[in-house]
């Protein structure tokens, strides 16, 4: 199956999973409260405007699997970056889940490219898909998002990332958008 539209309505507090391994294009209409998509093929181009009915969705996981980013240049993560970026603000979205492959420096610009969207996030998961050997190397990383809005309403955030290196770049940068860390639960 390449594409999939789907006009239903969705029980209100259970998360829908959509996992469709060569899915191309994705419409809902509306979109679920709570959505888990595993779908390696959906296409770039096509996020933005699928972002754009996510609007009312109150907890996201994402999955950017390894196969996905490992080995590509660089080029592609940038186009990926910049789609991100472009982005709407969802201020219903509380629950935001991240799964990521970090090969490339920009891998966390996509993860704080999607967090200034999130202006009311409470809670916040970060895990590192397993590194394939032969895999790209992180080095010295700058961030080149936006920092918007503080991030005032986190309340959890779990940072599953065995580099210490790529996990303190995280947590240092995450601090410009948390402003009173006091009743944040950080675990890693």
């Amino acid at each position: 199956m390449e594409e999939l539209k789907l006009n239903a309505e969705y029980p209100r507090h259970e998360v829908i999973h959509i996992e469709a391994p060569n899915l191309l294009r994705l419409t809902l209409n509306p979109a679920p409260r709570k959505l888990q998509i595993l779908c390696q093929k959906l296409k770039i181009w096509s996020l933005e405007e699928f972002a754009r009915t996510l609007f009312n969705v109150t907890a996201v996981t994402i999955v950017v699997s390894d196969t996905c980013l490992s080995g590509l240049l660089p080029k592609f993560l940038k186009q990926y970056e910049a789609v991100v970026e472009g982005f709407p603000i969802f201020h219903k979205l509380h629950k935001l889940e991240i799964k990521m492959f970090f090969a490339e420096k920009c891998s966390l610009n996509i993860v704080f490219g999607l967090l200034r969207c999130t202006p009311n996030l409470h809670s916040l998961v970060l895990t590192e898909y397993k590194k394939q050997a032969g895999g790209g190397d992180f080095d010295e990383w700058e961030s080149s998002s936006r920092i918007n809005e503080p991030l005032e309403l986190l309340e959890r955030v779990s940072v599953n990332i065995k580099s210490e290196r790529i996990r303190s770049a995280f947590l240092k940068t995450l601090s410009q958008r948390v402003l009173v860390w006091d009743r944040v639960v950080v675990t890693y």
